[in-house]
């Protein structure tokens, strides 16, 4: 693990020794949220101490897999996503479910989705917007190119209508799905092939969507900030190098802010630092073994702060080495995260204070 030049001074790092587990979410009030196997934990990070936990329920085929750490790795037993509802409810979703639960409840329940003329596939991400709507899009390989689905709930996770439809052979499948507060709508983020990636805007009642831009490698993001005038975003793609854009939200005029060494899943922010990460992937132009930590203040000027090795054992089966952010952040300038396949982080949750020179 190593520290860039520019900011390496009062760079102060820790692990969270008896917390284990994969980053979800932030509260306000210093509560960290985290998948653990087939479990939502809520740690305080201060006291490094487990304050709840809600068991999610699965099928006895899939137990096993739970045994070990590898065998999770190898099987993508983990929480693929979460977030917070009115009320204290949670709603979150794995490869095998869409589920929820009330505050007081320690064992979640499964969602009611709709039948559909095939299986509906399930999310690489989840949102709760202004209005506790939580809203997933269809996320999975899609070999066949089938239409793909945004689904919301308005009771809180425990059902789900869908409320827009992709037509087949337009997308792949959908990434993240973002609310704008200042124009009252959503952005929704697509890929994978070049025609298939872009970022539209979807209107608040659904009706409505039309693409800002679309068509190749650099329109092709998992997550993105929201700016008043503008999305900053890094890419996401194992087919060309990545970087970190801009993309004006009128005209979609792209400018390129800088270049990364991995593609970008995680995006988060804390107090004043928006934060991303890269993860080690295969692109037969650049070859990396180390996933990196950026920062910046603006959303313009960008500055590589951290990077950690992948661990040896191979991406195809155990994982990309990734750091994990949380998908929503929140109000502190402490930065939060759990690493994925890298080196003395796997599974371990992480705290980083940045303080600036001078």
């Amino acid at each position: 693990m190593g520290l860039s030049r520019e900011m390496q001074t009062k760079f102060k790092f820790h692990k969270l020794s008896c917390c284990r587990g994969r980053i979800l979410d932030l509260d306000q009030n210093g509560t960290v949220y985290l998948g653990s196997r087939h479990a939502l934990l809520q740690v305080d990070p201060q006291a490094d101490q487990v304050l709840d936990k809600k068991e999610i329920p699965t099928n006895w085929r899939y137990r096993p897999f739970s045994l070990c750490r590898m065998s999770c790795r190898f099987a993508r037993y983990e929480v693929r996503c979460f977030c917070k509802v009115s009320g204290g409810n949670v709603a979150a979703a794995t490869r095998w479910g869409i589920y929820y639960a009330a505050v007081d409840h320690h064992v979640m329940s499964c969602a009611e989705l709709p039948q559909l003329s095939r299986r509906i596939r399930l999310p690489m991400t989840m949102i709760v917007d202004s209005q506790s709507h939580v809203l997933w899009g269809e996320y999975w390989g899609n070999a066949d190119r089938d239409e793909v689905h945004i689904f919301a709930s308005d009771d809180c996770g425990r059902s789900y209508e869908p409320v827009r439809t992709f037509p087949r052979n337009s997308i792949r499948h959908i990434h993240s799905i973002l609310e704008d507060e200042y124009d009252d709508g959503y952005w929704v983020l697509t890929g994978d092939e070049n025609d298939e990636s872009g970022i539209g805007w979807l209107s608040r009642d659904f009706k409505s969507f039309e693409w800002l831009i679309k068509g190749d490698q650099q329109c092709r993001a998992a997550i993105a900030f929201v700016f008043k005038d503008r999305l900053v975003y890094g890419t996401d793609t194992e087919k060309d190098y990545n970087g970190i854009y801009a993309v004006d939200k009128k005209s979609g005029k792209k400018e390129k802010l800088k270049q990364i060494c991995g593609s970008c899943i995680y995006a988060s922010k804390y107090g004043r630092w928006h934060v991303i990460s890269t993860s080690v992937e295969t692109f037969h132009k650049f070859k990396t073994n180390l996933a990196t930590l950026w920062v910046s203040r603006n959303g313009s000027d960008w500055k590589q702060i951290w990077q950690v090795e992948k661990d040896i054992w191979p991406k195809k089966y155990f994982q990309y080495g990734s750091i994990v952010l949380p998908r929503v952040g929140w109000n502190r300038n402490t930065i939060v995260f759990s690493g994925q396949a890298l080196r003395g982080i796997d599974n371990r949750v992480c705290i980083a204070e940045i303080v600036e020179k001078g």
